[in-house]
């Protein structure tokens, strides 16, 4: 009898992992949106997520994407990326809300945007 052993079934679950986010990536039927946050994340703590323009909702609230990618670049080089369904980043937006944890401000072009800016610990912590 063949028995297993903890490689073999870290292996298996890498692979079948593996060919998940491939298929997220590869598949035509999937939508993912990116948003990119720039070097001020790493002296703040904090993500920027934009939930209105111009006093419409916009960014998280309206997106038609099945998965949402959040990449936080430093230096112009990609340290890490938050990979999850839309579906959960509006749950956990909602309870950080909810356990007033955010902090709303205007930004963008000419302050058109209102954005909740939610500490990268507090979100990592939800997931």
């Amino acid at each position: 009898m063949d028995k297993f052993t903890d490689f073999d079934i870290d292996l298996n679950f890498g692979k079948m992992h593996e060919d998940n986010l491939r298929q997220i990536l590869e598949s035509t039927g999937s939508k993912i949106e990116v948003k990119t946050e720039r070097d001020i994340w790493k002296s703040t703590g904090n993500m920027a997520m934009e939930i209105e323009y111009k006093g419409r909702s916009s960014g998280i609230k309206v997106t038609k994407a099945d998965w949402w990618a959040h990449v936080f670049c430093f230096e112009d080089e990609v340290q890490m990326i938050f990979l999850l369904p839309v579906k959960k980043v509006k749950s956990i937006l909602s309870n950080i809300f909810m356990n007033d944890k955010a902090v709303f401000i205007n930004g963008g072009d000419n302050n058109n945007s209102k954005i909740m800016l939610v500490k990268i610990k507090d979100f990592a912590n939800e997931i």
